[in-house]
């Protein structure tokens, strides 16, 4: 029976459903039509025909195409009733007048909404900005704060470096005097003479040239040998040396005869000469070459010295000839001389000085624990450098 009644159902749909003659059409992705075949009849009023015949939908003035599925059967309208989504219809909606009409009755149905929104929108960003705004000034209020910080740490390091400018010039000032003046650093041991007058530092015509203020302005040059050249020619190699230490030439004085072996060199202060003079030095008892042209078209070398008195070049003359005498007594070690404090040097330290009184008296002062280890008998040593120096008094 109920195969029967299957088959009944299947034979009655194979009735509803007439197969294509050419080609089938999916309509709108839902029904199927058939072009070649005949309309269909007209639907009736009813939603509902009955259960044999199936369900319908109708569509007011247009036939009805029916599809029967079991016990249902939908109907679909022909091409004439379908909506129109051609180019005619889409130039139709694209009227300007209608698509202002629709925003007008967005508007009008959401304009709030669109306001609310709107605000809300603009309120964030705004507090976005805000925000991001306050962290970029609060770290520009801590950098210049840091800035100031830096500059307060600036100018306290302007204050020290001119104090420290300040004590460095007083000492330059100290210095400007000439290394050579007659100024002896006393050591443990040595003698010391209790009636020494202290030598003038007053160029007074009644005063000896003999204890004079050195210039400490004025730098000598002594040509080897005592070879007379030209001025012109030591000029020429003398300026070559100025502009190395950078010093003006035009500044600087050379005076001496037109042919002479000794010159004078004066600079406008004694900074620039003492400058001037410690640029010779280029280390490790190495001196810059000086070397002047000869009238005979040879090169001759000359020395810079700074200007020393009578006192000073006494005690350096002195000071040699000491280290005459002793050099026999003290074969195990080589001595040598301290120009500009007139001391005899024995393995670094100091075993003798000579003390330039007057014009007519010296003395010699002794490290004496030192003299006494290396067995010297100071009385034998200073008759020797009485005939040594040319007989000046020693009492």
């Amino acid at each position: 029976m109920q195969r029967s009644t299957r088959n009944a159902r299947s034979n009655s749909g194979d009735r509803s459903l007439v197969p294509p003659t050419k080609t089938s059409k999916l309509a709108h992705g839902v029904g199927m039509e058939d072009e070649a075949s005949p309309r269909p009849p007209a639907p009736s009023d009813s939603l509902v025909s009955g259960a044999s015949s199936g369900a319908s939908i109708p569509v007011p003035g247009a036939p009805v195409l029916d599809v029967a599925c079991g016990d249902q059967s939908l109907s679909f309208p022909p091409h004439s009733s379908r909506p129109n989504f051609g180019p005619e219809a889409t130039e139709k909606s694209s009227d300007p007048t209608d698509i202002q009409k629709l925003i007008d009755q967005s508007l009008e149905a959401h304009g709030e909404t669109l306001i609310r929104t709107t605000k809300s929108f603009c309120r964030q960003v705004t507090s976005d900005i805000c925000g991001k705004l306050e962290q970029r000034i609060a770290g520009v209020e801590r950098g210049v704060d840091d800035l100031g910080v830096a500059v307060d740490g600036i100018k306290k390091g302007q204050v020290d470096l001119a104090t420290k400018m300040e004590a460095l010039s007083r000492q330059m000032e100290g210095l400007s005097a000439s290394r050579s003046s007659p100024n002896l650093r006393p050591w443990a041991g040595a003698e010391q003479p209790t009636d020494l007058p202290p030598p003038s530092r007053t160029n007074y015509v009644t005063v000896s040239g003999f204890w004079r203020e050195p210039n400490p302005c004025i730098l000598l040059v002594n040509v080897h040998d005592r070879i007379d050249v030209s001025a012109k020619n030591m000029e020429s190699a003398v300026v070559p040396l100025l502009e190395d230490a950078n010093i003006d030439p035009a500044k600087v004085q050379i005076r001496g005869d037109q042919l002479d072996s000794r010159f004078d060199i004066t600079f406008p202060d004694p900074q620039s000469c003492r400058q001037f003079f410690s640029s010779l030095l280029l280390g490790r008892g190495q001196y810059k070459k000086t070397e002047v042209i000869s009238p005979s078209g040879e090169s001759v070398q000359f020395y810079f010295n700074p200007d020393k008195n009578a006192a000073t070049v006494r005690r350096e003359i002195q000071a040699k000839q000491l280290a005459n005498v002793l050099a026999p007594l003290v074969a195990d070690a080589k001595l040598t001389v301290r120009k500009n404090t007139g001391s005899v040097i024995y393995r670094k330290s100091e075993l003798a000085a000579v003390v330039v009184e007057s014009d007519t008296v010296t003395k010699v002062g002794w490290n004496r624990p030192l003299a006494a280890t290396l067995h010297l008998n100071t009385e034998e040593i200073e008759a020797a450098f009485v005939v040594e120096s040319g007989g000046l008094s020693f009492s």
